[in-house]
C-alpha cells in the first residue's frame, strides 16, 4: 500500500510540474534561426532602448533652419497656444514651441507667466518674416507684448540667443516637418 501511495505522489508531482508551458527551447530556435533577418514586424525589436521621453523625441516634429534642426512642441489650439511656454523653467537648447495658425494675420504675443527671455520668430509660410530677439519678461515694468511685422500663419519660440547664433533673419527659409521622423 505504501508503495502504491508513493508511486501516486510521484506520478501527481511529475504531471503537475510538467503542466506549465515552456516554449524557450522553441523560442531560441526560432532566434537563432531569424537572427540576422530584420523585417518591418520586428524592427522594434532591433532599436536601442529608449524611455518615454527619448521615443517622442526621436520621432518628434522638427523644423529646420540654416542646418539647425529643433525638435517642436506644437500649439494648434486655442489652449495651448494661450499657456505656450508660461511657467516653464527652461526649454532645451535644440527645442522651441511652433503655434500653428490656419490664417494669415498679424500675431500679438506676450511674455506673461514667463520664466526665461525668448527669441519669437515670426514665419509666413516657410520664410522667416523677422524674428524678435532676446525678448525681455518685462519692459518698464509691465509684461512685455510683441506683434509680428506682418501677417503669418507660424510663430516659433526658441531660447534668446539663438536667432543670433544660427543666422536667422528676415528672409531665412525654414523646412516645417509636422510629420513623425
Amino acid at each position: 500500500m505504501k508503495f502504491v501511495l508513493g508511486l501516486i505522489i510521484i506520478i501527481s508531482v511529475s504531471l503537475l510540474s510538467g503542466c506549465t508551458f515552456d516554449n524557450t527551447t522553441e523560442v531560441l530556435e526560432q532566434q537563432n534561426s531569424n537572427s540576422n533577418l530584420i523585417t518591418n514586424n520586428n524592427i522594434d525589436n532591433h532599436l536601442p532602448a529608449v524611455n518615454d521621453k527619448q521615443q517622442d523625441l526621436l520621432f518628434a516634429p522638427y523644423l529646420k533652419v540654416n542646418d539647425k534642426i529643433f525638435n517642436l512642441e506644437i500649439a494648434a489650439d486655442a489652449k495651448t497656444q494661450a499657456q505656450g511656454l508660461s511657467n516653464r523653467e527652461s526649454l532645451a537648447l535644440d527645442s522651441g514651441m511652433l503655434f500653428i495658425f490656419q490664417n494669415y494675420l498679424i500675431r500679438n504675443f506676450w511674455m506673461n507667466e514667463m520664466l526665461f527671455p525668448l527669441d519669437i520668430v515670426w514665419i509666413k509660410d516657410n520664410i522667416v518674416s523677422d524674428c524678435a530677439q532676446n525678448v525681455q519678461l518685462t519692459t518698464n515694468n509691465k509684461v512685455t507684448r510683441l506683434s509680428s511685422p506682418e501677417p503669418v500663419n507660424y510663430v516659433l519660440e526658441i531660447n534668446a540667443g539663438l536667432c543670433q547664433k544660427y543666422n536667422i533673419k528676415s528672409g531665412t527659409k525654414v523646412d516645417i516637418n509636422l510629420q513623425k521622423r
